[in-house]
């Protein structure tokens, strides 16, 4: 088994959808969209899967004995964020993704440093159940834009998003089946690249046998190009970003989780946000030709990773998140630490 650094640096401006996108019915249409800042879990996943297809000549799906040796290599289906327990042949697991400037790793980190959880015995609040407490932000201050941010692991000064994403707007007309332009119609969409020095990175760990390679790959529903660069992992995701834990301190998320309401009931308060996701459905076995058309899944709401849950019963909310194979592929991972 080999452990796998693997940085993408986006060879151009890219875009990665969301809920909101053109459209694929031109009935219904969007005329502004704005891409993601990055990319998702299953987006890796997905582009791993290819590459390994790619690398080790299991393309066209539909030729040879392709399918067979496909699903051994990458699993017959795609991720399913319905089902718990999965397995993608060599693919082992992925970590969540992270930014790197140079050599230093950057997480996506709160974006309410400072702030804390004061407890007020004398009153009572409802909060999903009732509390013996009425819960009072310390250094919180709702006038207060708070920027996303990213922070190193070395302890240094995090870092706003506008110093790592560089947005660039695209306005252009839209053009029917035959190529002829559509009167009045146009469109614009506001795309990214990342600033000198920064780039993508997760962890992966693939069997030996599989043969992996630099390469420049396609990423997200436009196919933007990233330079791929992989080496060999002297450290693990765990290691890099000090993932401990703690049963006294403030749980944060380090990637986009997949719960139920219920984790709140653990939780003596929690400053969260959401997150839109919905995955693609593939199936090796099912090909028929290498341009079959994948089908979405089902909408669906995350945790999104940079959330904040102040522990009531920590080894219950240790469980809502350790389910299924998720954390193998990069999602529910949290750490624990003393002050934000």
């Amino acid at each position: 088994m080999s452990k796998y650094l693997i940085k993408l640096r986006p060879v151009e401006s890219y875009f990665f959808g969301g809920e909101n996108t053109f459209g694929e019915d031109r009935l219904v249409q969007n005329y502004y969209v704005k891409s993601n800042y990055y990319p998702q879990q299953t987006s890796l996943l997905g582009m791993l899967r290819f590459q390994l297809l790619k690398n080790n000549g299991l393309l066209p799906l539909h030729k040879n004995n392709n399918k067979d040796n496909a699903a051994k290599l990458i699993g017959e289906k795609s991720f399913d964020l319905q089902k718990a327990e999965q397995t993608f042949g060599a693919i082992k697991n992925i970590s969540p993704l992270f930014l790197m400037e140079k050599d230093e790793k950057y997480y996506f980190s709160p974006k309410y440093e400072g702030v804390s959880l004061k407890e007020e015995k004398s009153g009572k609040s409802s909060l999903n159940d009732n509390r013996d407490f009425v819960p009072i932000l310390d250094r919180y201050n709702v006038k207060n834009n708070y920027p996303e941010l990213v922070k190193p692991t070395n302890g240094g000064k995090s870092k706003t998003f506008e110093q790592v994403f560089l947005p660039k707007e695209k306005v252009g007309i839209t053009k029917g089946a035959d190529g002829a332009t559509e009167e009045g119609a146009f469109y614009r969409q506001v795309v990214y690249s990342l600033k000198k020095d920064w780039e993508f990175a997760f962890y992966a760990e693939i069997e030996d046998n599989a043969k992996f390679e630099n390469d420049i790959i396609t990423l997200g529903g436009e196919n933007s190009k990233f330079r791929m660069e992989i080496k060999k992992a002297t450290e693990t995701y765990e290691k890099a970003f000090n993932i401990e834990t703690g049963k006294n301190n403030i749980v944060i998320l380090m990637s986009d989780a997949i719960v139920n309401e219920d984790i709140y009931e653990h939780c003596k308060f929690a400053i969260t946000e959401t997150a839109d996701f919905r995955f693609i459905k593939t199936n090796t076995k099912n090909t028929k030709n290498f341009d079959d058309k994948p089908k979405k899944g089902n909408k669906m709401n995350l945790l999104k990773r940079g959330s904040i849950l102040f522990p009531k019963d920590f080894a219950e909310l240790e469980k809502c998140f350790q389910f299924g194979s998720y954390q193998d592929f990069g999602f529910n991972i949290f750490k624990t630490v003393k002050n934000l």
